[in-house]
């Protein structure tokens, strides 16, 4: 598309096509939609994220 004259990215015929809100703002996506091109164990990492670290060393120093 380079080389159509007054082409520009983003639009249909000079109207903004992917982003209808301002520029200074973020859209809301899901959880599902912002992980969708990541592991479901990326996702699962993020929403419960392993409580168990660092356990040992607690156990450990209550025990003494």
């Amino acid at each position: 598309m380079k080389n159509v004259p007054d082409w520009e990215v983003g639009t249909l015929w000079g109207s903004k096509v992917y982003k209808t809100i301002p520029d200074n703002a973020l859209p809301n996506v899901s959880l599902q939609e912002f992980y969708a091109h990541r592991s479901l164990t990326d996702m699962r990492e993020f929403t419960k994220p392993n409580r168990d670290t660092g356990l040992e060393d607690n156990i450990i120093n209550a025990l003494e």
